[in-house]
């Protein structure tokens, strides 16, 4: 896989320096997910505007943190994995049900369990694959950077909707 750069809040580009700040001010850091999301301010944008909408969602804190933590794990997620097991403490998932979501073990817990079930089903249903090399260099046109086209599909169409190639 191509590595997409981290950016810092001073090396992202102007659109994405908002949200890099949002999150050093909330957390305390920028997480490395972020950073490199900057690349894409659009992608970056919606990653923002989608998280507060599930933070509007009917679960509890506790309940969201698991459906996050039982993606992170179910898609092997090397940045959201570890990410969670903090923000899961957090919101005062306990340290068993924490450890057992990540090994993919039953919870005590009926309710945390069948949440996280339905979780793994949601996320094995739709689960993306990675990106080749090769593809992600198709989609790169002359004097854009690889990182921008990759990650932000608004700009693989022309304002009329068609291809670019």
């Amino acid at each position: 896989m191509t590595a997409f750069p981290l950016h810092t809040r001073a090396t992202a580009p102007f659109e994405a320096k908002p949200f890099l700040e949002q999150a050093g001010q909330s957390i305390g850091y920028v997480p490395a997910l972020l950073a490199q999301m900057a690349e894409a301010p659009a992608l970056l944008e919606g990653y923002a505007a989608l998280s507060a909408i599930f933070r509007k969602s009917g679960l509890s804190p506790r309940e969201q943190q698991l459906v996050l933590r039982t993606a992170a794990v179910a898609l092997g997620s090397r940045y959201c994995t570890p990410a969670h097991v903090a923000r899961a403490r957090e919101a005062a998932l306990d340290e068993d049900a924490i450890a057992d979501a990540r090994a993919g073990r039953p919870l005590v817990d009926r309710r945390l369990e069948a949440l996280r079930r339905f979780t793994q089903v949601m996320v094995r249903a739709g689960r993306p694959q990675p990106v080749p090399r090769r593809r992600l260099h198709a989609c790169q046109r002359p004097g854009s950077r690889a990182g921008r086209r990759a990650q932000d599909p608004v700009r693989q169409r022309r304002p009329d909707g068609a291809d670019p190639a």
